[in-house]
């Protein structure tokens, strides 16, 4: 979602209001979510800027920290590095290339 607006469209209200297929559409009804927001007592944030706020966030969330099992949701290594120096990480890497170049897991 942050890399589609790039910071230079309204897309909070996309999440408000999904089926608009305009980013026009987005931007103009903006303007009535912002009155309904501060009718309502909530906070009405200014956006967050794409490279200084939203990109940082997302590396140190999601790119710099250890890889989970996507079932039990334990960490699977103890850190980035570990992760990336493990030589069974790098074994199942290869084996997972190989086998999408030879066609396994292929339409």
């Amino acid at each position: 979602d942050c890399f589609l607006g790039a910071g230079l469209v309204q897309h909070r209200a996309h999440h408000i209001l999904p089926y608009q297929k305009s980013g026009w559409a987005n931007h103009y009804s903006e303007k009535f979510i912002e009155a309904a927001v501060k009718e309502a007592g909530l906070p009405w944030l200014p956006p967050k800027n794409l490279f200084t706020e939203i990109l940082p966030d997302i590396i140190n969330r999601q790119l710099l920290v250890p890889m989970c099992d996507p079932v039990s949701r334990k960490q699977t290594y103890p850190s980035f590095a570990a992760e990336h120096l493990s030589p069974s990480a790098w074994l199942y890497t290869m084996v997972y290339i190989a086998k999408g170049l030879s066609g396994i897991g292929s339409v």
